[in-house]
């Protein structure tokens, strides 16, 4: 089977994972969490939900106490299709349920017709007759929990019910971080408090409002008369939407945990105690307690206030202390009654809390139903183990050897569906028929029976056996006069189906200790380091974690530098096998025993002595042992060798298209992950998603070579140095592992891309070929158009100077920007350098057509100076000669007869060619040409086509215009 690991390390269950489709997944994932609770790593909040967090609050209003937020859409959310035909069904399924029973149906339309009248339910405004076929629809159905002290019927809604081919509400929904605290944390803090108690939020969800623009989409259907009749034809099919938070919808637990949060904020200054108890509210689940009754009832009071502001009602309280019950009765608080006057187990984040005496129990009823079990398959064994709920690991001994059973059973490779071997069906049934056994098995809730202790230290026991191993913890109390121990927890895990050696499994056992111990110091502020102590019935392991690391083998050295860093080496004992309670956890033991064995339940018995330094063995272990010397690594170095810590597939230098490095390189990737073992294989064309794997492939290899020192420094949260050229751009790591633009852009309204581009250095060849696609894309678009293009997605330092360069070497940008061949210009004509006067030479142009006041179409008929530059104007009514003529004259009147006249013979307007034309054949006439002959005039055209030749007059009639 597939080895599940933790942090890199070689921790496995191979009972969880199966390649069977059929396989409900969901629960062996769950089952598989709660199995590693306090011995995981944390995680830190990602990016995404950061920016989901700030949506989140920037869609958040509180009206006459009450808060209104928006659901969490997907950015790349898509117009929902309309599901009405199968809410329809839906709606249909259900009354034949509720013709069945019409108590239950009067039930759920009571719940309906109270949310109508509270306003919670509003009738929608749409016409199913006009619009039968659009919009979302919530198919609901009813969930009875008659276990229930309180809501027995509860309506649930399909947020995921969907057409064929279309997307779900829940598929547009992100679901959100997880708010809610640490359950075992939890737990663990409740057995802490002399004084305990717990409450609920009356219908906490439906009290958290959704915005106007939102409440399309929580439609539901429904009969439209009230009371017991089913008839649902069309006509009496409703339209309801819910103006609150609902069941069933993806991001309801976050907006809920998010509201809470978020409202507590206003009150952390005036009621700090108080906030931190209700920070601490697991949904809609308070689970607390003081050491003082005094405290107790001024806390509740400001508890109850406090979410009182924001429509919330903390009700249903219950405790250990009658003298506290009393005292909530008299300030009418809503108080519930023990769990035996109730005649219902009284239930606190699933395990069974009896306050009248004060004990811990575990709801074993619902193994009752398996009983008269015939047939027995790896898919029921399974479920079972996943029935009982236990946290705390108070049961692990007897509960690891279902463990054991299910991996004997992965291990002969049995299906999920069929029958197990008989001999495996007894020891299920033979397990089975001892849970009886523990309808009775408590444990004190508290720790401590009294308050007044001296000191508290933490002792964790770890042991391994060739199949399992684990660990459990005990407080050791000082009192006066003696000492107690109390259980606190114990985790066991499954050794690997590939086989260790004795002393590795005791090394990984010692881990969790460590790791636990860890965990439950962060949980229990009281304890310090110094008065945390580890015990192991291994010699070996406490050489291993007591010598020098870099002395062994990997796999030795990794958990070995684990275990340093979270613990102290020197408070790591040895004790004797017979009187390490881990013993058990290792090796399973009946549920008879468990319930007889007081070692599982108070440790050793030498730790209630004065002083147990006595009773450990020595410390000091036979460094010739065979197991440690196999540990041990055996090299020499001769030389100091520096190898990259990064090194690419391709070579870069050698392509010149990023597209093709892409495909080339997800094609070798593909072909990696196809030749590993356990790996799914993929065929078939490259998939959007392999490209951009591979393109963030690229970049990271790229920042991991050029800005190696930063990259680290990010890695483990710390600030790049002022020195480094990424310091201004305040860099930070994404999800993928890739240096991003931190910038100032957080609050905008643009993709997470465009706001955190991905960091890339100026010299880089990936760079260049980046910039080189992002040019050719939009058929070479300049440096600007490039350098925007880019940085929808990267940030290439010194970017405009790098795309610039870029593309200064492009090849078909040159062809395009080369400039023609210039020629030498010949020598100006005599009459444009020779002194002379004003309009002696001058040249002749016509602009126009004006339009006089009698919409008559007029000249200008313009007289440039070749030597001044000097601008003469005339109106000409039209372009015969006679005007020409008229208009010359008054010219010559004016600024004195010339010597050259110079004209152009060519079309000069093409948008008026005809008039053109004959006013240049009227210039040609003789009439004219005499006329300048006796005034001594002499006129000169210039070569056709060729308007530079008296450019001086083409200007002139440019700068008239």
């Amino acid at each position: 089977g597939k080895e599940e690991e933790i942090d890199g390390k070689d921790i496995s269950a191979n009972h969880l994972i199966a390649e069977n489709e059929e396989l409900d997944f969901v629960r062996v994932k769950d089952l598989w969490l709660l199995e590693t609770i306090g011995i995981n790593s944390e995680k830190e909040v990602s990016m995404s939900d950061k920016e989901i967090l700030k949506s989140f609050e920037q869609n958040t209003t509180y009206t006459n106490k009450r808060y209104e937020t928006r659901l969490l859409w997907k950015e790349d959310s898509k117009e929902l299709n309309s599901n009405y035909e199968i809410a329809k069904r839906r709606l249909f399924s259900l009354n034949k349920t509720l013709e069945k029973n019409k108590e239950l149906f009067l039930k759920y339309d009571n719940i309906i017709r109270e949310h109508l009248r509270d306003g919670i339910v509003e009738r929608a405004e749409m016409n199913l007759d006009q619009n039968i076929n659009t919009g979302y629809f919530l198919p609901h159905h009813a969930v009875v929990r008659e276990q229930k002290d309180s809501t027995k019927v509860r309506i649930v809604f399909d947020a995921s019910s969907k057409s064929k081919g279309a997307l779900s509400l829940n598929d547009c929904l992100e679901s959100g971080p997880n708010l809610n605290p640490d359950l075992l944390k939890i737990i663990l803090r409740f057995r802490l408090h002399k004084i305990a108690f717990c409450a609920d939020i009356q219908s906490a969800f439906l009290e958290v409002g959704i915005a106007k623009e939102d409440r399309k989409f929580l439609k539901f259907l429904w009969i439209k008369k009230e009371g017991p009749n089913l008839d649902l034809s069309t006509h009496n099919i409703e339209t309801l939407r819910y103006k609150r938070v609902t069941f069933g919808v993806k991001c309801s637990p976050f907006l809920l945990a998010a509201i809470i949060r978020l409202h507590l904020e206003k009150y952390e200054k005036k009621y700090a105690k108080a906030c931190e108890m209700l920070n601490e509210l697991y949904v809609d689940d308070l689970i607390n307690g003081t050491s003082d009754i005094t405290e107790a009832i001024q806390l509740s009071s400001e508890m109850i206030y406090i979410l009182s502001e924001a429509s919330m009602n903390l009700r249903r309280w219950a405790t250990n202390s009658p003298i506290l019950n009393e005292a909530w009765k008299r300030a009418n608080v809503d108080c519930r009654e023990t769990s035996e006057k109730l005649g219902v187990p009284l239930k606190i984040l699933g395990i069974i809390w009896d306050n009248m005496n004060d004990n811990l129990t575990f709801d074993i009823k619902q193994f009752e139903k398996l009983r008269d079990l015939v047939i027995v398959t790896k898919r029921i064994i399974l479920s079972t183990q996943g029935m009982l709920f236990d946290p705390i690991g108070i049961m692990n001994p007897f509960t690891v050897r279902m463990k054991l059973l299910l991996q004997t059973i992965w291990e002969l490779g049995i299906p999920w569906d069929e029958c197990v071997p008989s001999e495996i069906k007894a020891t299920f049934i033979e397990w089975l028929n001892e849970i009886e056994v523990l309808r009775k098995f408590e444990i004190p809730r508290v720790y401590f029976n009294e308050v007044n202790w001296e000191s508290v230290e933490l002792h964790l026991f770890s042991d391994a056996s060739p199949k399992c191993y684990g660990s459990v913890a005990y407080f050791r109390i000082k009192y006066t006069d003696r000492y107690v121990t109390s259980f606190i927890m114990s985790k066991s895990r499954l050794a690997p189906l590939k086989k260790l050696t004795l002393p590795r499994l005791e090394l990984l056992g010692a881990l969790i200790s460590a790791r636990m111990g860890h965990y439950l110091q962060d949980t229990f502020p009281m304890l310090k380091r110094e008065n945390i102590f580890y015990w192991s019935d291994s010699q070996i392991c406490i050489h291993w974690i007591k010598g020098k690391a870099d002395d062994w083998k990997q796999f030795v050295w990794n958990r070995v530098s684990e275990i340093k860093e979270k613990t102290n080496t020197n408070r790591w004992h040895h004790c004797a096998g017979k009187f390490n309670p881990a013993d058990k956890l290792t090796r399973g033991i009946s549920a008879q025993a468990l319930v007889n064995d007081e070692i599982c339940f108070s440790g050793p018995p030498w730790l209630l002595q004065i002083n147990v330094q006595c009773n450990k063995s020595s410390d000091i272990v036979d460094t010739e042992l065979n197991c440690v010397e196999e540990e041990r690594r055996k090299v020499v170095i001769t030389f100091q060798t520096n190898i990259e810590s990064f090194q690419p597939l391709l070579n870069l230098d050698n392509y010149s298209d990023l597209d093709k490095v892409i495909r080339i390189t997800s094609h070798v990737l593909r072909f990696a992950n196809n030749c590993r073992p356990n790996r799914e294989k993929v065929i078939g064309n490259l998939t959007a998603n392999e490209l951009i794997n591979t393109e963030k492939y690229w970049v990271r290899c790229v920042q991991q070579t050029e800005f190696q020192t930063e990259y680290e420094e990010i890695k483990h949260h710390k600030s790049v140095t002022r020195s480094s050229k990424l310091f201004s751009l305040n860099p930070m790591m994404t999800e993928d592992g890739l240096l991003c633009l931190g910038g100032r852009l957080q609050k905008s309204d643009f993709n997470f891309h465009e706001k955190h581009p991905l960091i890339l250095p100026t010299k880089s060849r990936l760079s260049q070929l980046l910039i080189i696609r992002e040019h050719k894309r939009p058929h070479h678009a300049g440096v600007s158009e490039t350098l925007t293009q880019i940085r929808e997605n990267y940030w290439i330092l010194c970017g405009r100077q790098t795309v610039k360069s870029c593309l200064n070497k492009c090849l078909i940008c040159k062809k395009f920007k080369v400039r023609p061949g210039n020629q030498i210009m010949a020598p100006l004509p005599a009459n444009r350098i020779q002194a002379s006067y004003p309009f002696e030479n001058v040249g002749i142009d016509f602009a126009g057509p004006i339009y006089t006041r009698n919409t008559d179409k007029a000249h200008i008929a313009l007289f440039t100076c070749a030597v001044t530059r000097a601008i003469h104007l005339e109106v000409v009514s039209s372009l015969s000669t006679e005007h020409f003529l008229l208009a010359f004259r008054r010219f010559i009147s004016r600024r004195g007869i010339c010597h050259t006249v110079n004209s152009d013979n060519a079309m000069t307007f093409k948008s008026a060619d005809i008039e053109l034309k004959r006013l240049y054949m009227n210039i040609c006439e003789p009439e004219v040409q005499n006329y300048f002959v006796k005034k001594g005039i002499k006129w000169q055209y210039i070569v056709e086509r060729a308007a530079w030749w008296w450019w001086w007059g083409v200007t002139g009639s440019e700068w008239f215009k």
